[in-house]
Parts: structure tokens; sequence; C-alpha cells
């Protein structure tokens, strides 16, 4: 009998934890670091007070609490500097990665600081108008020595400056990150860029080696375009296969020159390989930029291993349908999800989620029309949580947002609260006192209203404690488990 031949494994080995672009990740930390007081220190032997002499000021926080700014009278003695270890000095350096001016000032004290506060102020490039742009074409073509500082650049930042907004398109203070100069000189010295954004700059008329030059960028993770278009989609699909290393791409308030450019939509890259999105930023894009999008996750595996998932939009049932797309393509796969549709939706932008089965981290959005009073309330609660299927949610956030469909109606309910009394909460507190949640640790509730006049009854103004305890009364199996925690921004529900 012949050896039966081993019939190779369909099974996808799981991807290791993305912990997200290491360019955006310590920029975060740094935002969130804890500034801590100096210590008082006691005199030295000759008597000086350090506290006073030698460690700066406590800037203009410290004068608003009435303390006295610290003065520096006069340079550390050479038998103090000489005894720090060089070592010291790049931690201390280190520390000001963030703090422009200050390194600034650092790269001005001597020889020794100079390299490594150029090398920190070169990490994070903003270019904001033609002026920075053309310092920065000229610090590249000065020598090798200057382009050296550009090899440790890790963010790039592209905007608009002050006023250049009202300027038209074709305006030359406008259009220079287009041509191709931002592109070969930039791009040439900077071989480990990792996050590149455009803010507000990117429309056509553009030139065609803006798109194939972008391919030069081997290390960029994150790609993030805002207020941006494109003549069509094919150049968005372009720049995104062109970056073999991308992670996360954020793209927000997007769109194509016309509605016939979304589709020519092939579903091979064009360097050979798709990307392996693992985040992805979808932010009120117009349907014929979503569109074609859609199309492309849902037949290729560029979001196969997709992790992370923030999707912004209208209530359009054009743009549900790319959703669905979207979430059947990468839904199975995804653990972090925030999911916000603006208007009255009846529950039918929620169905993707059926796709999304390995969840941890939920946070969405119901637009409530307070017309129907609590018991619209209540049905969005249901409606949310029976689309969930994941078994993993340990936080879930869900802003309930009061917001009439109608904006000639009324603004006030024409329900009595006594009726809150009538409405049937055993569907919800069923819905969430199953197995399914039982991984639950932290639930957020928010809720907010369009606007003062916004009311729940007819007769009677809910205060926001009122309103706490009512959603907690509506969500009793959770609040027994003491996880959940309910915000009201305003009085007068």
């Amino acid at each position: 009998m012949s050896e039966s031949k081993k019939q190779p494994s369909s099974t996808i080995e799981p991807e290791a934890p993305y912990i997200g672009c290491p360019a955006c990740t310590t920029q975060e930390e740094a935002g969130r670091r804890e500034i801590r007081p100096l210590p008082e220190i006691a005199p030295g032997p000759d008597g000086t007070d350090w506290n006073h002499c030698y460690w700066g000021n406590d800037g203009i926080d410290a004068v608003l609490r009435g303390q006295h700014e610290r003065t520096i009278i006069r340079p550390l003695p050479r038998n103090i500097t000489d005894r720090i270890p060089p070592e010291i000095i790049s931690l201390i350096i280190d520390s000001l990665e963030w703090e422009t001016e200050d390194l600034y000032n650092c790269a001005s004290v001597c020889r020794a600081w100079h390299h490594r506060s150029q090398v920190l102020l070169y990490t994070h490039l903003v270019i904001e108008d033609r002026r920075s742009y053309d310092a920065i074409i000229q610090f590249t073509l000065r020598s090798e020595r200057s382009r050296h500082y550009l090899r440790f650049t890790r963010t790039l930042r592209i905007e608009l400056g002050p006023g250049e907004e009202n300027l038209p398109p074709s305006h030359v203070q406008r259009n220079y990150f287009q041509s191709v100069p931002l592109v070969l000189p930039l791009q040439g010295s900077m071989p480990l860029l990792q996050c590149l954004e455009f803010y507000n700059c990117l429309y056509p008329p553009y030139h065609g080696r803006f798109i194939t030059f972008m391919s030069r960028f081997t290390e960029l993770m994150h790609l993030a375009l805002f207020s941006f278009e494109f003549r069509s989609f094919a150049d968005l699909r372009r720049i995104v296969c062109s970056l073999p290393k991308l992670h996360e791409l954020e793209l927000m308030d997007g769109k194509l020159s016309s509605a016939s450019a979304s589709f020519d939509v092939p579903s091979s890259p064009e360097h050979g390989r798709l990307p392996r999105v693992r985040s992805l930023s979808l932010k009120s894009l117009e349907l014929n930029l979503l569109a074609p999008l859609a199309t492309w996750v849902a037949s290729t595996s560029a979001c196969k291993y997709l992790t992370n998932l923030v999707f912004h939009a209208e209530n359009d049932e054009k743009i549900r349908l790319s959703v669905e797309h979207i979430l059947e393509a990468g839904g199975p796969s995804l653990t972090d999800l925030e999911y916000k549709v603006y208007g009255p939706s009846e529950g039918s932008f929620l169905d993707p989620l059926v796709h999304c089965t390995h969840l941890s981290n939920v946070n969405l959005f119901c637009d409530v029309d307070p017309v129907d009073s609590w018991r619209a309330v209540v049905v969005a609660f249901h409606g949310t949580f029976s689309q969930l299927r994941s078994t993993r949610i340990s936080t879930l956030q869900v802003m309930i947002w009061l917001d009439h469909s109608d904006p000639d109606g009324p603004d006030a309910s024409p329900h009595s609260d006594n009726e809150f009394r009538d409405v049937d909460l055993r569907p919800v507190q069923e819905t969430i006192a199953r197995p399914l949640f039982d991984s639950l640790v932290d639930v957020m509730i928010m809720v907010g209203r369009s606007s003062p006049g916004v009311r729940l009854t007819s007769d009677l103004v809910i205060t926001a404690e009122k309103m706490e305890r009512r959603i907690r009364s509506i969500l009793q199996p959770w609040d027994k488990r003491e996880i959940l925690a309910v915000e009201c921004r305003r009085n007068g529900y």
C-alpha cells in the first residue's frame, strides 16, 4: 500500500500581537507621561542652594500657582559637569524627544550635546508651508552630513500653513508638496520613515510620479490621509500596495474627483504583494471612495489579519453594504472596534457586527430619536447588544445620542415620564445576562444630546442623576456585577 500523502494544513497560523506603529506609540506614551515636581535638594558643602541656582524654572504654571520661578544665575561649574557620565547626558537629552524648544537649546550648548539633540530634532518633522518645505530641501541637498540627520526621521507630517487653505489649489504656496522634488530627495534621505501624514493638502492635480515614488518608503508602517482627494481609487490602491510594511491606514474626509473614477477596482496588486493591514480607520469617507475601497478589501487578503477597526459614517443603505463587505472580510480577526454611525439606523447598521467573533474592546454609537421616549432607548440597547457575538469582550463603551430624525419636529417627546413603568425591560436584561458577556469587566454608557432643548418626556425634566439611575435599572444585570458606569454630561433630558 502506498503511503498517503500528507495534505497541507489550511489553518492560518495566528499573528503575533500587534502593538502599533513604534513612532506613534512613543508619541502617545510621551503625552501620558506624568510630570513630577523636582525634589528638594539639600544645600551643597559650600552653602549653595541648588534648588534655586541650577535647575532652570518651573514655567508659567508655577507662576500661576504663586510660586517663585527658579532662575539660572550661572552655568554649572566644570568640577560638576566633568563628573557626569556621557551616558547620563544622553539619557537626559533622550527624555526631551518631544520638547522641540528644549532640544534647540541643548543643541547649542556644546559639541558633546549637539549631535544627539540634532538627531532627536529630525526624528519628527513637520512641513506646514512653502518656507519649511524649501528649508528641508536645501538642508537635504547641502551635504552628506546634513542628509545624515534625516536618516533618523521616523515621522513626517505635511499640512497647510495658516491662511493657505483659502488659496486656490493651483497656487504655488499650496501645491508644492505634490511636486516630484518632495518625493525624490526626501525619500532618498529617509530610509527609516515609519509614519507619514498628509493633512488637508493632497488633491488633484498631482504629478503621476508622486504616486509612483511612494514605493520608496520601504519601512513605512503608518499612513494617514486627512481631507484628501484622489483622481481615482487606483491611485490610492497603488500607494497602499506599494508599501510592503504598511500596517496602519487612516483615511478621513476623503473622496474621489468623480463618481466614474471609482469603478476601476482590480484585485491584483501592482507590486506583486498586498500589504498586511492590521489597523484601519475610515472616517467620513464619501461613498464614491468607500464603495471601491470596500470592494477591494472584500476581494483581496489585505485586511485578512485586521485587528483594529475605526469606522465613522452617516446613515445610508449603500454605506451599510460597504461596511458589511469590510467586516465580512476583516471581522473574524478583529479585537478592537470603534463603530459610529450617525443618524437613526433602526438596527440595520449593526447587523454586520455578527462577523466580529473575537472582539475584546468595543466602542459603539447609538443615535436615538427622543420622540419615542424611553422605549426608543431600551430598543436601542437591545438592538445593539443582541448583535454582539464575541465571547471575549472585556470592555464595552456605548454612546446614546439623543437627536431628532425630523429637524422640524418638536424638541420634547409627547410621552409622559410615567410611561417608563410600562416599558418591557426583560428582552434587554435577558440579552445582557447571557454567558456571552461573562468576560465583561468594564461597561461605560454615556448619554448626550444634539441640543439643550431635546427631552425624553413631555411632563418632566430629567436630571443627570435620575438619568443615571434609569440607565442602571435598564441594565440591571451589569449593575449588579458592579461593572457598569454611566456618564450623563448634562442635566435636563
